[in-house]
């Protein structure tokens, strides 16, 4: 019984050794999470699911959007399409793989 034992540990320990080094670590891309930017939209491009914002000292740029980016006017969840040129918007979002991805925009004003 305990030469069986023995196998036994000795077989899960190869294992264990055999797959152990076959995995390997992923390397995960740097990103920055976190940043917010508001100001006016100055284009909008629904092919291309962007919104393109600048603020009031020259920052802001193009912000991607997919399924997970959330789009508020006031209490009201809005699609990108409904988002209107001149809009004053604040923008959460993350740079993943050099790219600005919009996960939270709120519609600050929408203008007279």
């Amino acid at each position: 019984m305990a030469r069986i034992r023995s196998l036994l540990f000795v077989l899960c320990s190869l294992t264990l050794l055999v797959g152990g080094t076959a995995i390997k670590a992923q390397v995960r891309q740097q990103q920055s999470t976190n940043l917010a930017v508001s100001g006016q939209i100055t284009a909008i491009d629904g092919a291309a699911k962007t919104l393109t914002v600048m603020g009031p000292n020259k920052d802001g740029g193009v912000f991607v959007t997919n399924s997970y980016t959330t789009i508020m006017n006031g209490d009201k969840g809005v699609g990108l399409g409904d988002l209107k040129k001149g809009w004053h918007v604040a923008v959460s979002y993350d740079q993943e793989d050099g790219k600005n991805v919009a996960q939270y925009i709120t519609v600050v004003d929408t203008g007279p």
